[in-house]
């Protein structure tokens, strides 16, 4: 992926902690690190659900779910050796339409 540096200047690395503070800014009176405390539990919260084998929907955000992959045999193109897979669990996400189309407006207005 070529990155240009008008769009490294946008790719910030946005931590745990600058989301607590941000959504801290937006409700007066909770503090940043109470903040931080419910989104990580909102965290747990979630990996639990996907280890469990649930499907999770945020609206507006995307869909957090599973899926199994069959077992395969892969070779390493480094030294031609087989690999091989089991077959396993994976994590998967899908962001929402509606924030589809507003990361695709985003890059359109500049």
């Amino acid at each position: 992926m070529n990155i240009d540096n008008e769009q490294k200047q946008v790719l910030i690395k946005q931590t745990m902690i600058d989301i607590a503070k941000q959504t801290s800014k937006r409700f007066n009176g909770i503090n940043t690190p109470e903040i931080k405390m419910i989104i990580d539990e909102a965290f747990e919260v979630i990996k639990e659900m996907l280890i469990n084998g649930n499907y999770i929907v945020v609206q507006g955000f995307g869909v957090f779910f599973t899926d199994y992959l069959d077992e395969t045999n892969i070779k390493d193109p480094r030294n031609s050796d087989i690999i091989h897979y089991e077959k396993r669990r994976v994590p998967r996400f899908y962001f929402s339409r509606n924030l589809k189309r507003q990361l695709k407006n985003f890059d359109k207005k500049k």
